[in-house]
């Protein structure tokens, strides 16, 4: 482009010009006409442009992209740089075939815990942008789905700010579909998220030559898992039933698989009678050659429940928010804090060491948690606050800190419309799963 055209560039097509400026530039130049179409296509998955103005469509995808596992199973690998990879090549495959936004994913699947959400979501997020995209969360719908006694201007501002970020973007890369890095990222994302629930006796990981009994249970059965299990020269025997047929004949089975979250059941009547248990998902195209490593020990399990698997009420939960087990084993020793006092504003620190104890290589999430000793509203008894994914060998330590600030025991008051942090003393407590902190220090917020 000539140093001519270039100086002509109206506003609105101009990236290196503020956002809001492209944007009042852009609807002082539409006619009523055309920003009465835009606003009745508002709804739509393919929102149309203004031709006149060189302003393309708006696509929003609706289909769940088939090769990666879904979000809520993403959110058991507590990864967050696996959840970056992931909203990076969804976004590559949904850019091959111009789309602009990704508007089937549901964020709240991310898990039950605020935390844990924030943490997978963030990154996913920007793994998106990262490719010139935008995901449809429900503060977009809000603004788009203004009332008429708005104006129009006002009611379009926010289309035409998702335009200029997305099919108006003159540096989005280019779309891939079907790379090895796409299909690597599936895969690590499906081994990672296997959450190991019972391992008695150590009947996993299965032995060359073994056989076995499965049952899959819920709605989304691996297909393939007995050819993936054949060519690792292991006799598999599966079925896919329902919850309440696996209580009858779970007495049969070796390993029962879930494939949905039933953790609103307040008990697992079979639990006692299989000797491995493990919670799946969707778990996409890759789904059985993940699970088919994991029950033969090519990957030893390092996912863990994103949510609390409360049973039966008054009662330990099944499953706490941060459990699943390994084929190996870990210790945390060690906690040594930076400082006993935590003023308004400032930070301080606790650090702990993770040795692989085991025998074979293994990742652990390490899980921090806080306590409010005395407070003035009913809260959590523990709240998580940080984790860290560590990928150790036998024999194998490292350490692992923790930051811990004013945002750490911060909590709504109703009262007053405001999150608040009420000084007085509270306990940070470290371990692997919510109900398994063996870890502790004492802090002062001032």
């Amino acid at each position: 482009m000539s140093l001519g055209a270039m100086a002509q560039l109206p506003v609105y097509l101009d990236d290196t010009k503020p956002l809001d400026d492209r944007v009042e530039d852009a609807l002082n130049r539409m006619t009523p006409e055309e920003k009465s179409v835009l606003l009745q296509g508002m709804s739509s998955t393919v929102k149309p442009g203004v031709p006149r103005l060189g302003i393309p469509s708006f696509n929003v995808d609706t289909q769940r992209d088939p090769l990666f596992p879904s979000c809520s199973f993403l959110a058991s690998a507590w990864d967050p740089e696996l959840a970056w990879q992931y909203g990076h090549a969804l976004a590559e495959r949904a850019l091959y075939r111009n789309v602009h936004m990704i508007g089937n994913i549901d964020i709240a699947e991310t898990g039950s815990d605020p935390y844990l959400a924030l943490k997978m979501v963030s990154p996913f997020i920007e793994g998106v942008h990262s490719c010139g995209m935008a995901v449809a969360q429900d503060e977009w719908f809000e603004a788009l789905d203004q009332p008429a006694s708005e104006s129009v201007d006002d009611r379009l501002s926010p289309l035409l700010q998702l335009y200029c970020l997305t099919s108006m973007n003159r540096q989005r890369p280019m779309g891939f579909l079907g790379t090895d890095e796409q299909k690597a990222v599936a895969r690590t994302i499906a081994e990672e998220g296997i959450v190991l629930l019972k391992n008695d006796h150590g009947l996993l990981p299965l032995s060359a030559g073994a056989s076995c009994k499965i049952w899959m249970v819920g709605a989304h059965p691996v297909e393939g898992l007995e050819e993936a299990l054949s060519r690792r020269h292991i006799q598999a025997d599966w079925a896919a039933c329902t919850f309440d047929q696996v209580v009858i004949k779970a007495g049969l089975a070796d390993v029962v698989i879930l494939t949905d979250d039933f953790s609103d059941r307040d008990e697992i009547p079979f639990l006692k009678k299989v000797s491995a248990l493990i919670q799946a998902g969707e778990m996409g195209e890759e789904g059985a050659e993940a699970l088919a490593a994991v029950l033969t020990g090519e990957v030893n399990p390092s996912g863990k429940l994103p949510y609390e698997w409360k049973g039966i009420e008054e009662k330990e939960p099944l499953f706490a928010l941060g459990y699943g087990l390994s084929y190996t084993s870990f210790e945390l020793t060690n906690m040594v804090q930076s400082g006993r006092e935590l003023p308004i504003g400032g930070d301080l620190f606790v650090t702990v060491t993770v040795t692989n104890t085991g025998d074979r290589e293994g990742s652990e999430v390490v899980q921090l948690y806080i306590h409010d000793i005395k407070t003035s509203l009913p809260k959590p008894d523990k709240t998580l606050q940080g984790f860290r994914k560590v990928t150790l060998k036998p024999g194998e330590s490292q350490e692992v800190s923790f930051p811990i600030n004013e945002s750490s025991v911060l909590f709504y008051d109703e009262v007053s419309e405001s999150w608040i942090a009420e000084p007085g003393f509270y306990v940070a407590y470290v371990g692997n799963a919510m109900n398994n902190t063996p870890l502790k220090a004492r802090f002062h917020l001032k």
